[in-house]
């Protein structure tokens, strides 16, 4: 899996030495924010298997936002729901990866979002 991001971003000619470090810190947060996203939607990707019955027939139904805090700041994901083709059954494939995150790292503070 391969995520890529860029970071361009235009600095006063007349800041510091500290405003630029702050701006830069501040862009490159943003920047592993989307890279986070970009990673879990491939990762989804990958997980073409109802969990519940093992068949690879699904469609998308949409998604639900998640929002997750990370190192480098609060992340808002869209998750994207599946419907399984053969038992009827839905499933967000993220689950198991915030699921796994979790007990990894504790809890988190990770919760629905409206």
């Amino acid at each position: 899996m391969q995520v890529q991001v860029s970071l361009k971003m235009e600095l006063a000619a007349s800041a510091s030495l500290s405003q630029m470090e702050q701006q830069i810190q501040e862009a490159g947060q943003q920047a592993m924010r989307e890279a986070l996203k970009q990673a879990i939607r491939q990762w989804e990707e990958l997980q073409v298997s109802c969990p519940h019955c093992g068949e690879k027939q699904r469609r998308l139904e949409g998604t639900m936002r998640r929002v997750i805090a990370t190192v480098f700041g609060r992340v808002q994901v869209q998750r994207r729901r599946f419907r399984c083709q053969a038992c009827q059954r839905r499933w967000c494939p993220a689950n198991e990866l915030f699921l796994s995150w979790q007990r990894a790292r504790g809890p988190i503070a990770w919760r629905a979002a409206c």
